[in-house]
């Protein structure tokens, strides 16, 4: 849509709501908001702007139930499923809002009551054909179970963005070729791009003039309202989708952008990012299962300080989160472990390159002889005990040090810097 046929939409929606009884109501995101009340205000009409907020837990419970019975008007199996045990789903609905606002508590309402995750969540209860699956109780066991749970309702959020684009090109795009365009990988890509600054790079569809100038504005129409950013569309719409398209951009084949995204993980908003570890750890499973490899290739040094602090962000008071990183003989690469409360991380990275901590260092041990080291960026840093760093270069950007032992009389007070050479 052109900005032309965009006031021409307007004039329009003026011209049909003159003598009505009942007032016209238009609903849209903040920033397409504030554009249209300006082009009314140029037709003579002043029109209130009301907010509506995030689902409280009972309006995000009603909501995952109302859109159940939606679905069910177009799937009968479901609906007669529904029908029958419309007692359980609803005890579903509850526990799974629940879970929601535990698993991001850090949220608060920006996910667990923002429609389209709530909608992802009755695709996932309309899809279940035995609905006692869904233990209640599930919701809040194992972290694998969470994890799942997460990353499949933001694949659902992202096919749901791919079917809406697609039903809604015209009929010069031919069925097959439809399914090929706005996929999720697309998304995420054109979205990364978006909030790292940096210039869209689109995938080469095989349109003629005609499709690519038709698909490329209607992707210029749906991008800025996409459900992954917030109302001014210039920032994730929280951290669970931050974390899914920073770790898009990670992995992405361009140079540049794997730089941006590696650096705004560490320092950008939502920082540090709770989910960042989830998402990223299956996108590396995926990638190595693409390329015919039975384990993920060994992780950048530059993102491993990203992925500690992101399982940080998470610990509770009394949980203990500790990053070990142990050089392999005769290799580039290292092993490492990080251990959260009673459970572990393990994997691999490369040697080449360098481990920065900018803010603290804090229950590390390190003992790479070919891996660089920094610490700080020119401002005080805190050393919490215990920390060992054995490396071949050490890159102190520090003004000053705090050195502390936390746990009390049974803490371990060890600091140890060692290096081949200080820089």
């Amino acid at each position: 849509m052109t900005q032309t046929s965009f006031e021409d939409f307007w004039t329009d929606v003026v011209d049909v709501s003159k003598g009505r009884t009942f007032p016209t109501v238009v609903f849209g995101r903040v920033g397409i908001v504030d554009e249209a009340w300006l082009i009314l205000a140029s037709l003579g009409v002043v029109a209130p702007i009301f907010d509506i907020d995030f689902f409280s837990q009972d309006q995000a419970e009603r909501f995952i139930m109302a859109t159940l019975d939606r679905f069910a008007e177009s799937k009968p199996d479901f609906g007669e499923m529904l029908k029958r045990h419309r007692r359980v789903y609803q005890q579903h609905a509850v526990g799974f809002e629940k879970w929601l606002r535990e698993a991001a508590a850090s949220e608060g309402e920006r996910f667990s009551g923002y429609a389209p995750v709530l909608e992802a969540v009755a695709a996932v209860l309309s899809n279940e054909k035995n609905p006692s699956v869904f233990d209640t109780k599930g919701f809040s066991g194992g972290s694998n179970r969470q994890v799942d749970i997460l990353l499949n309702l933001t694949s659902r959020i992202l096919q749901r963005e791919s079917a809406k684009l697609q039903e809604g090109l015209q009929d010069i795009f031919p069925e097959a070729l439809k399914q090929t365009l706005y996929l999720p990988g697309e998304q995420l890509e054109l979205l990364a791009a978006r909030l790292l600054k940096l210039p869209a790079k689109r995938p080469a569809h095989k349109l003629d003039t005609p499709q690519s100038e038709a698909y490329n504005r209607a992707v210029d129409n749906f991008l800025p309202q996409h459900p992954f950013l917030d109302g001014t569309s210039a920032r994730a719409a929280g951290a669970v989708f931050a974390a899914s398209v920073m770790v898009h951009g990670l992995f992405a084949n361009s140079v540049p952008m794997r730089d941006e995204a590696a650096r705004h993980a560490g320092s950008g908003p939502d920082t540090p990012n709770p989910f960042l570890i989830d998402f990223y750890i299956q996108l590396s499973r995926e990638l190595a299962i693409a390329q015919g490899l039975t384990e993920p290739q060994p992780y950048p040094p530059e993102h491993v300080v990203f992925l500690y602090e992101s399982l940080k962000a998470r610990a509770t008071a009394g949980t203990v989160v500790q990053l070990s990183i142990e050089g392999k003989e005769d290799s580039e690469d290292a092993d490492v472990e990080i251990l959260f409360g009673d459970s572990r991380i393990n994997f691999e990275m490369s040697q080449i390159g360098k481990v920065q901590f900018d803010r603290q260092v804090a229950n590390v041990h390190i003992d790479a002889p070919i891996l660089d080291v920094g610490i700080g960026m020119g401002q005080a840093v805190e050393l919490v005990a215990p920390v060992t760093i054995n490396a071949a270069r050490l890159f102190i950007h520090a003004n000053e040090f705090f050195v502390s032992a936390r746990g009390g009389e049974k803490a371990d007070p060890t600091v140890v810097l060692e290096a081949s050479s200080l820089e």
